[in-house]
């Protein structure tokens, strides 16, 4: 072979080899599915640059948490819980790696702060009033049963009756209570659910691992006993009413604990001039904020669900 054979051939790998090196750091891409920010160098040129910098370095930190392998995903989940992850744990994530997800605890923290305080009330009690509602979607054996007082109206529970099904054979033994109502009927007070938080922290730990279930329960014991059906006590009359019962729910230092309902919804907003505690020069940078109405009165007159509180 000649020596300008021989260095064409060496030029040639080495061109491949550098494509081979360049391509390595995105073989796990940081974003995938997702398309990434420019940091804005010149923060002060529009206050929404500062939002978006903030927001890029943000979203960066939390996916450096990133589970890729099920040891990780369960020491994270005991880390951020408190908890041993629950039965079937191992297959949710073997399923959301095959579904090529971002798994990362925190995205999850919303649905544990739903779901944290109910671990403070008695769980017989709950299944017993879960159980005996007329809007149940019920999972025995396997098995996805709807149970429903008025199979004419709104197909709801139906369409969600079918979602549930999506997901056998993977759940356990279960009863579903459904709303099927566009609005949210349950409103507890502040002081209330203060207290089942307290109690949730005070009563968290892990158990030895020994000691900590694999398998869930079967209802098939709890199905012989016989309960009376669980009157919540639904509040009726006026729709304007709500916002009495919706304060309440609201912490005592919020703007929104002794304002009092709108006696009409006829009348202009009166809509805040002052800088909110959620924006920045404008724009949004608490989205959470933005949507509580315990820090925003004005609200009141805005939601459907101040002056329409049930659709069906």
């Amino acid at each position: 072979m000649s020596n300008r054979k021989r260095i064409a051939l060496l030029g040639l790998v080495t061109f491949f080899a550098f494509c081979l090196i360049s391509l390595q750091p995105f073989s796990h891409k940081p974003y995938p599915g997702i398309t990434r920010l420019a940091t804005p160098k010149n923060h002060d040129a529009h206050p929404i640059n500062r939002l978006i910098a903030d927001g890029t370095k943000h979203f960066e930190n939390v996916l450096s948490r990133r589970s890729l392998t099920l040891e990780d995903a369960a020491a994270r989940y005991r880390q951020r819980r408190g908890r041993h992850p629950p039965p079937g744990f191992d297959v949710w994530f073997k399923q959301a790696m095959k579904d090529k997800a971002i798994i990362v605890e925190d995205f999850f923290d919303r649905i544990h702060h739903d779901i944290n305080p109910l671990w403070a009330l008695d769980p017989k009690l709950m299944r017993i009033r879960a159980n005996t509602q007329p809007q149940v979607i019920r999972v025995r054996n396997k098995k996805v049963i709807m149970i429903t007082d008025d199979p004419t109206r709104q197909p709801w529970i139906q369409q969600w009756t079918k979602l549930v099904k999506q997901m056998m054979p993977h759940l356990p033994d279960l009863d579903m209570a459904v709303n099927i109502m566009d609005e949210s009927r349950i409103l507890t007070p502040w002081e209330e659910i203060n207290d089942y938080v307290k109690t949730e922290k005070e009563q968290r730990k892990l158990v030895n691992v020994d000691d900590a279930i694999t398998e869930y329960s079967s209802l098939q014991e709890f199905d012989k006993e016989k309960h009376d059906p669980h009157d919540p006590g639904w509040i009726g009359g006026d729709a304007g009413d709500y916002w009495l019962h919706f304060r309440d729910t609201c912490p005592p230092d919020n703007p929104s604990r002794n304002i009092s309902r709108l006696e009409s919804f006829d009348v202009p907003v009166d809509y805040p001039s002052h800088q909110l505690p959620y924006a920045h020069n404008g724009f949004i940078q608490n989205f959470t904020q933005s949507q509580d109405p315990c820090l925003q009165p004005h609200l009141r007159g805005l939601h459907g669900t101040s002056w329409a509180t049930t659709s069906c």
